[in-house]
């Protein structure tokens, strides 16, 4: 006996309850004890792990769910045979079934796309994406001829297998006269015009005044429709609210007329099981019902937003019921082809197709050993150079790990033993979707959705996987997916973690302190971020910063100058407002002091303002620079000053020292492991603007000292050479490069 086929149903669960959960869920429930095919349900809605009340907060719901999605597909795509994609519209396609295809794609697993959106014409009009995506699938499914015949306006072929109805539960029950017992099952959204069935309902209400109407559902429009009760002084209106599908079959059974007023529709199952239950349906004539739904036949069809001619027709079946019964009748007749040993019988033959097709085509993402697992293609072979691939930010987002990663970038260029290649944590969207990207939030979501996929490509052909990491929610947003994803492909990581709120971000975050413990390497750089580390039971390596001296080339100060340089972002860990409290002070012992700020920011427009109020004079505030022109800033200045509150081992005071400026900090996280208190430079206590004031004023009294102290710190910078750097990422490198047939430790997604 063949072995089963693993199916993974990637739809809904009963959370968001609508057409696609119930048909998944029936789906899943019937595939349950079938001997052919084992299906497993992938949801579009996880719930995070660690906090599922996020998933109750909008916007955040969207990022956290997103941020278990991703991993969840690539973790359970992988073991089946082929991938069954339920498929709403417009922003659900892209948040559910665009990732899920993608993640099929690059897993080469068959996938079948199961659309079932009425409103898939204007949303193929309008989606560029959704076209490509459907024509790049293995099958299109749709439920109705309706969806077929839009599907064929722009040329993408479609295959219908129904939807599924449970004649057993939905039982049904001849009625020999027929009440005005009105029933609607639609979630109280625009689409539904629920609105239209309560106007519909007032008018059959003057004809039978101890009509009643059943409303299941929830929705948007909940509070809207129930002032529309009261202002139109409607009786005997019932708000039943969400029915778990097992439970539904009952207000059917209750109901002897099925009314529904929607504007846009599909296929929709409510109408397929009050025909199976034996209510005869009025219904507008919206997008796929006319398919199922035969006027005079199996019930009645009015003209959208006809809340007249819906009453009327229900006022003509409680007036006419022989007709009403005949046409019950021929509506259950209809039911078979809705039945599970039909639709199971179509299900199983795409199965089958997609999977043999699958298989005449094979090919893996990563080689199998005799043991089944994955292993990597690359690692440890004996060609050189190593495939590195460094997972960071690009320059867009100016700040020390993009300056860092270009640099490492630089200096691997046409080296003999490492091949380096950038993975951007910021991944530009294509050009159509740019405008998304200046949306909150939105933003988020898109570079996830263009940043996952981007992982799978690249680190699969990677030696070694090298991952800058920041903190916070950054952590969760690029090193976290970036480690499940080379953990997947059996590669080995280093996370290079850089930020100086360690001690708050590792005290506070589970995950993070579950991260690092499952990467092959930690790597920091400075003793500082070492130590907390150290902490926490975590093992790290120290490979400092890179300074080009070449750039930041030395210039020997005779005499120094009230010429003061801070390039630190305008962000509150950085503290520049003490910085400019500090220069105030500066100047007014030296009138002509001058003040370049050189960054960008969330305070930017504060510190302007603060500056005003201070009353300092010859402040530039010069904006973001480049990394290949910081160096001028530095050249022009003499001092540098910096206030920050948190920081780790900042490349800012590296540069300075580089450059023979002095350097005045605050004693913020890491800076006291490169500067020593009058020896490289001056410290001061965090926030105190004066001391940072005094000790400038020191500075400028002292040209000896200051002369001595620049050297000193010059002195110090030759251990963050590039050459220096290089041999300890080389030793790092080339130590983790498994010999071939090795498979790295598996991360527990």
């Amino acid at each position: 006996m063949s072995p089963r086929l693993k199916v993974a149903l990637v739809a809904p669960t009963l959370r968001i309850l609508g057409g696609q959960a119930v048909q998944a869920h029936r789906l899943l429930q019937a595939w349950n004890s079938d001997p052919e095919v084992d299906a497993e349900l992938v949801p579009i809605n996880p719930l995070p792990p660690l906090f599922p009340r996020l998933a109750n907060i909008r916007f955040i719901r969207t990022l956290v769910t997103q941020l278990t999605y991703w991993p969840t597909l690539l973790n359970r795509l992988r073991h089946v045979d082929v991938v069954h994609v339920f498929s709403a519209s417009y922003l659900s396609f892209l948040l559910a079934p665009a990732p899920a295809v993608v993640i099929a794609r690059l897993l080469r697993k068959p996938v079948v796309l199961n659309y079932r959106s009425g409103e898939a014409w204007d949303h193929l009009k309008r989606s560029w994406i959704a076209r490509a995506v459907l024509g790049r699938v293995d099958a299109n499914v749709v439920p109705s001829a309706f969806l077929q015949q839009v599907f064929a306006q722009f040329r993408i072929p479609a295959e219908i297998i129904p939807n599924i109805v449970d004649l057993e539960r939905f039982a049904f029950r001849a009625r020999d006269e027929f009440g005005p017992r009105l029933l609607c099952t639609r979630n109280f959204e625009p689409l539904y015009n629920v609105a239209c069935t309560l106007r519909a309902f007032e008018i059959v209400q003057r004809r039978y005044p101890d009509a009643t109407l059943t409303l299941v559902g929830a929705g948007s429009q909940g509070e809207l429709l129930r002032q529309e009760v009261a202002t139109r002084g409607l009786r005997n209106v019932r708000f039943i609210g969400a029915v778990p599908p097992s439970e539904m079959w009952r207000y059917y059974a209750g109901a002897d007329i099925y009314l529904q007023t929607p504007d846009i529709d599909n296929m929709p199952t409510s109408v397929l099981e009050a025909f199976a239950s034996g209510c005869v349906v009025v219904s507008t004539s919206a997008g796929g019902v006319p398919t199922i739904l035969e006027d005079g036949v199996h019930g009645y069809l009015v003209p959208c937003g006809d809340a007249k001619a819906a009453a009327d027709r229900v006022i003509r079946l409680l007036e006419q019921p022989e007709h009403a019964r005949q046409l019950a009748a021929q509506a259950r007749a209809t039911c078979e082809e809705y039945r599970w040993s039909r639709v199971r019988n179509l299900w199983l033959a795409l199965y089958r197709r997609m999977a043999e097709s699958s298989r005449r085509n094979s090919g893996d993402v990563v080689p199998k050993r005799r043991d089944g697992r994955r292993v990597s293609e690359t690692v440890g072979k004996s060609r050189a150079p190593l495939h590195v691939s460094l997972v960071a930010p690009t320059l867009q987002i100016l700040g020390g790990h993009a300056v860092q990663a270009e640099r490492l970038l630089a200096g691997w260029a046409d080296d003999s033993d490492v091949r380096a290649s950038l993975v951007p944590i910021n991944p530009a969207p294509p050009a159509p979707l740019s405008g998304l990207s200046r949306v909150k939030f939105v933003r988020t979501a898109l570079t996830q959705m263009i940043y996952w996929p981007l992982l799978v490509r690249q680190l699969r052909s990677a030696d070694i996987v090298h991952i800058f990491s920041a903190s916070y929610w950054s952590f969760l947003l690029a090193p976290v997916p970036a480690v499940i994803v080379a953990r997947l492909v059996h590669k080995p990581v280093i996370i290079n973690y850089r930020s100086g709120e360690a001690p708050d971000h590792l005290k506070r975050s589970p995950v993070a302190r579950f991260a690092l413990r499952h990467v092959d390497r930690n790597v920091v750089p400075s003793r500082f971020l070492h130590c907390v580390f150290a902490e926490f039971g975590i093992d790290t390596e120290i490979i400092p910063d890179i300074v080009d001296l070449d750039r930041f080339a030395f210039r020997r100060r005779d005499a120094f100058q009230p010429r003061l340089l801070c390039t630190r972002n305008f962000e509150p860990l950085y503290n520049v407002a003490c910085t400019l409290r500090a220069f105030a002070l500066v100047q007014d012992a030296y009138p002509d002091a001058t003040l370049t700020l050189v960054g960008s920011g969330s305070q930017r427009d504060a510190l302007r303002q603060l500056a005003g109020t201070l009353n300092v004079r010859n402040v530039a505030f010069i904006g973001a620079v480049p990394p290949t022109e910081m160096w001028r800033y530095y050249a022009d200045a003499d001092i540098y000053i910096q206030s920050p509150d948190i920081d780790n081992m900042p490349a800012s005071v590296l540069e300075a020292f580089a450059s023979g400026c002095v350097v005045v900090s605050t004693d913020a996280g890491g800076v006291h492991t490169i500067l020593t208190d009058g020896v490289h430079g001056y410290l001061v206590p965090r926030g105190d603007y004066r001391s940072a004031a005094k000790a400038v004023i020191r500075v400028l009294e002292d040209p000896v000292g200051a002369q001595a102290m620049a050297l000193a710190a010059r002195a110090s910078c030759d251990g963050y050479q590039w050459a220096a750097v290089r041999s300890l990422w080389l030793s790092l490198y080339q130590s983790l490069a498994r010999p071939s047939g090795a498979v790295a430790p598996s991360l527990n997604v």
